[in-house]
């Protein structure tokens, strides 16, 4: 392990598997309001993270409304709503 100022360093070693190979193929839909659905029907739900980073966003949008528009507290609550949008994007693609 290495330290630097700011940074800390890992190296982890793993042995992979390799999966079996099959002739079949699979369909993957990945949506809003379900995760991802796949041909053979399995469902799979959105994380509980992602509701509550939603009801975030629309309460920060709420709060932003009642803000007036150029004050120094609009520039920031419109800074919150971009991180949390930001937040949100990320977790869609991971």
């Amino acid at each position: 392990m290495e330290t630097d100022k700011d940074h800390i360093y890992y190296m982890i070693e793993t042995e992979h598997k390799e999966l079996l190979h099959t002739k079949q193929n699979i369909g993957l839909d990945l949506g809003i309001k379900d995760l991802c659905i796949t041909s053979s029907g399995e469902k799979y739900e959105n994380l509980p993270i992602r509701k509550k980073q939603e009801r975030k966003l629309s309460k920060l949008q709420r709060q932003l409304s009642y803000k007036e528009k150029g004050s120094s507290n609009y520039h920031k609550k419109r800074k919150q709503i971009a991180l949390c949008h930001e937040k949100l994007t990320n977790t869609r693609k991971d």
